[in-house]
């Protein structure tokens, strides 16, 4: 994966043909408002490990790790903003943020309602603030998008690294985005739930990159274009004979490129017309409205 500074940004996917607009995607807890924080001193709390009930949970215990002074439930969660001007986040979200240590394998992830839709790119955005507790300039922190297979294991299939070069003030997190291109009706994550997760990358070998916090924050999740109705290629919001009369018009074999106009036609998005995409068109099908 590409690895990135906090301050570099990512190019949105552009999107052709009729389109629906873009929104925002709705993340469960995504200021991490809950579970609360003390508003006394520590103004900390231990809040994604052995939660099951959670929105976001925490990566599964290494089995590298060794109870020191810091158990692994203890390495992540949620600390109130407090006001103490030379403390205060400025720019957080609400009145918590997360922290997480720079430990290797260490995460937090959540699985949504929402599904990857055909037809619409994902825009992951974070706000984060390295260099807590002493971290090293360096230290990497990993954004992505996932799936799950069929066996529930979690796919990553969009990730970036971002790296801690902050020399900047304390009390301002900076935002970190990951893209994900256009879904096509082909792909393995095609109408399966988002996966959003939030890692530390540094490796075991790395332990000058080791230790520090990060702070985590208003996490927000964009669907951009899209089409109207995947398989619809007349536009009148069903997919029936009439666009199959459309498709087989425009087929043209695995090898030859689209010569009859309609580029929704080519719904694996290989630049041809053939069986393939008649395949997928069939498993959209739904027929005229009575």
């Amino acid at each position: 994966m590409a690895k990135m500074y906090l301050r570099s940004l990512s190019l949105a996917a552009l999107m052709t043909g009729r389109v629906i607009a873009a929104e925002m995607v709705d993340v469960p807890n995504a200021s991490f408002e809950e579970p609360r924080a003390p508003r006394v001193p520590p103004f900390a709390r231990p809040a994604f490990s052995g939660f099951d009930d959670d929105d976001w949970l925490q990566t599964p215990l290494p089995p590298w790790w060794t109870f020191g002074q810091l158990a692994w439930n203890q390495s992540a969660g949620v600390f109130f903003n407090v006001p103490d001007p030379e403390l205060h986040i400025t720019n957080a979200d609400g009145e918590q943020v997360v922290f997480m240590f720079a430990t290797p394998d260490l995460g937090i992830f959540q699985d949504l309602a929402a599904t990857y839709e055909v037809g619409r790119s994902y825009s992951l955005t974070v706000a984060l603030r390295g260099g807590s507790g002493g971290m090293p300039l360096g230290s990497p922190i990993e954004l992505s998008l996932y799936y799950r297979d069929d066996d529930g294991y979690i796919v990553p299939i969009a990730a970036t690294e971002f790296l801690n070069d902050y020399t900047g003030s304390p009390t301002l997190l900076l935002d970190a985005s990951v893209e994900l291109t256009t879904v096509q009706p082909a792909d393995a994550w095609a109408d399966r739930p988002i996966g959003i997760m939030i890692l530390a990358t540094v490796g075991l070998d790395e332990p000058q990159l080791q230790g520090g916090t990060w702070g985590i924050d208003n996490v927000r999740l964009e669907a951009r274009g899209g089409l109207v109705n995947p398989g619809d290629l007349d536009g009148d919001s069903d997919v029936d004979l009439v666009d199959y009369l459309s498709l087989s018009l425009c087929l043209t074999g695995p090898a030859e490129a689209i010569s009859c106009g309609n580029d929704r036609a080519d719904m694996d998005g290989d630049g041809g017309v053939d069986l393939k995409d008649v395949a997928l068109f069939v498993g959209r099908f739904t027929g005229s409205p009575l």
